[in-house]
């Protein structure tokens, strides 16, 4: 882990890159810091990333499928969130897993 002092350029490419690309992206672009490190740099600078909003479909997707589905399972179906997101956007919508014998019910019913 390196513990120098951040250059004007490692600062400049937190400041273009951190609200846009993905933590990989970050990653590869600023190689000799860690993603805590990166994080508390932009915190300290008060960059923020970009929330990306939820669309009707994902929404749709979500509904449909969280109640049954593990979020391993959701993360594949929606692409691009992560199972932190899924999670929190299920809990503000009040979408709640099914009980054990409502999905069985509906197993046998299939």
């Amino acid at each position: 882990m390196n513990q120098n002092k951040w250059s004007k350029e490692e600062i400049d490419i937190l400041r273009e890159s951190y609200s846009t690309l993905n933590r990989e992206e970050i990653e590869e672009k600023l190689v000799n810091r860690s993603w805590h490190s990166i994080k508390c740099q932009a915190s300290f600078y008060r960059i923020r990333r970009k929330q990306r909003m939820w669309k009707e479909e994902e929404v749709k997707v979500l509904r449909q499928h969280y109640p049954y589905e593990s979020v391993d399972v959701l993360s594949e179906l929606l692409p691009g969130r992560t199972s932190h997101a899924i999670e929190l956007k299920a809990y503000y919508l009040r979408i709640r897993k099914a009980k054990p014998d409502k999905i069985r019910n509906e197993i046998i019913e299939i």
